[in-house]
C-alpha cells in the first residue's frame, strides 16, 4: 500500500545544532499519526516540515506521491490547530470557522452552509454567534478544529492542542478529536509530550528523542514491545532488572536465577528485564515460577488500583493491581513477588531505536 504522506530522510540543522537528524517516517490516507516524545525532542520540528512553516537541510515531504518539500505553507492546503488556538477576538466563532472560506472566495451561501456543519459536527450549534472570550477553552478548541476543517485540509495538523486544558477536559476533548477525525476521515498528525493523549487518540505513534526516531508502531506494540532503552525507561512504568543471560532461557540478577522465555536478539553480555507493574503478583506463598522475597514498603490506593512498593533482595519493585483483587497487604507484609517468564521485555543494556 503506498503512503499519503512520506518523509524521506528530511533533516534541520541550526548552526551547529542538529535539531532533526535524517528522518524517514510514512503515513496512511486516514490515519490518526502521534509524534510522542519529550521536549525538545523534534517533534514540532518535524510537524513545521510537513506544514512548510520550516525549512528542511535536506531530504523530502511527499504527500499523495507529489513533492511538496519546496512548496509554500499556504499552497499545501493543511489545516493547523495551535496550542494556543489563534482565534481571531474580533470575529465570532462562526466568522473564525469560515475565515479560511472567504479568503477563498467561496459563495456566501456556501461558507454559512459549511460552518454550520462544522458547528454542528463539534457540537457547538448555537453558539455561533459567541466570541473566543465568551467560550470555555474546550469550546475555543472547537472553533479552531472546525475552522481547521472548513478548507477540507489535505491533513490536519494538531500542535499540543490539549496542552491549555485541565485533566478533565483534555480527556473530554482527546475523545472529541478522535471522533471528529474518524467521522472526517482526514489524515491527521498530533503531537504531544503526553503519553496517555498519545496512547488514548492514535493509530500509531512514532517516539523521537533529540531529534533521532526511536520507534514506530501501534500503542500495543510500543507498550508491550519497546525496541530501546529510551522506549522501555519512557513509556509507562517499569520495574528495571539488570543482569545477564547465565544460560539459555535463564536471566541471572544478583546472583538469583529466574526462567526468561523472552528472545534475546543481540550479543549484549549486559542485559535489562523491563517489567510492568501490572505484570508482578504479590502473595503471601512463593509462585511457581518466578519468585523474590521482600517486604512491603508501602501501599497507595488509587481509586480502582493499588500501588504496591516492595523491597527485595534484587532492588525495590513496583507492583499494580486492582483494588479489589488479592488477599490485603500492608506496610511492612512480608510477601513474595512473583512473575511468569515470558513476562516484561528484554533489551541489552546499550539498544537503541
Amino acid at each position: 500500500m503506498n503512503a499519503y504522506l512520506e518523509l524521506d530522510r528530511v533533516e534541520v540543522s541550526y548552526g551547529a545544532v542538529q535539531a532533526l537528524h535524517p528522518l524517514t517516517l510514512s503515513m496512511q490516507a486516514g490515519e490518526f499519526f502521534c509524534l510522542l516524545g519529550p521536549s525538545g525532542c523534534g517533534k514540532t520540528t518535524t510537524l513545521g516540515i510537513v506544514a512548510g512553516f520550516t525549512r528542511a537541510g535536506g531530504g523530502r515531504v511527499l504527500l499523495g506521491g507529489q513533492d511538496v518539500t519546496m512548496m509554500p505553507p499556504q499552497q499545501r492546503q493543511m489545516g493547523v490547530v495551535f496550542q494556543n488556538y489563534a482565534l481571531f477576538p474580533h470575529m465570532t466563532a462562526a466568522q473564525n470557522v469560515g475565515y479560511g472560506l472567504k479568503l477563498r472566495k467561496r459563495e456566501a451561501a456556501d461558507i454559512e452552509r459549511r460552518v454550520n456543519e462544522l458547528l454542528a459536527l463539534v457540537r457547538l450549534e448555537g453558539k455561533g454567534d459567541r466570541y473566543p472570550r465568551q467560550m470555555s477553552g474546550g469550546e475555543q478548541q472547537r472553533v479552531a478544529i472546525a475552522r481547521a476543517l472548513a478548507i477540507e485540509p489535505r491533513l490536519l495538523l494538531l500542535d499540543e492542542p490539549l496542552s491549555n486544558l485541565d485533566a478533565r477536559l483534555r480527556e473530554e476533548m482527546r475523545n472529541e478529536l478522535k471522533r471528529i477525525q474518524r467521522t472526517t476521515g482526514v489524515t491527521t498528525i498530533f503531537v504531544t509530550h503526553d503519553q496517555e493523549e498519545a496512547f488514548g487518540a492514535a493509530d500509531r505513534i512514532a517516539i523521537l528523542n533529540h531529534g533521532r526516531l526511536e520507534q514506530v508502531g501501534t500503542p500495543t506494540e510500543i507498550y508491550q514491545s519497546p525496541r530501546s532503552m529510551f522506549v522501555a525507561n519512557f513509556i509507562g512504568r517499569s520495574n528495571a532488572l539488570n543482569g545477564t543471560l547465565s544460560a539459555p532461557g535463564v536471566f541471572e540478577v544478583q546472583g538469583q536465577r529466574f526462567a526468561c522465555s523472552r528472545p534475546a536478539a543481540g550479543s549484549s553480555r549486559s542485559w535489562v528485564l523491563f517489567l510492568r507493574p501490572e505484570e508482578l503478583k504479590i502473595t503471601r506463598n512463593p509462585a511457581s515460577t518466578n519468585s523474590v522475597r521482600g517486604t512491603v514498603v508501602e501501599v497507595i490506593y488509587i481509586g480502582a488500583i493499588v500501588n504496591m512498593r516492595v523491597k527485595t533482595d534484587i532492588g525495590e519493585l513496583l507492583a499494580y493491581r486492582l483494588g479489589t483483587g488479592g488477599e490485603p497487604v500492608a506496610a511492612g507484609d512480608a510477601v513474595q513477588v512473583g512473575w511468569e517468564p515470558g513476562a516484561g521485555s528484554l533489551l541489552p543494556a546499550d539498544a537503541h531505536g
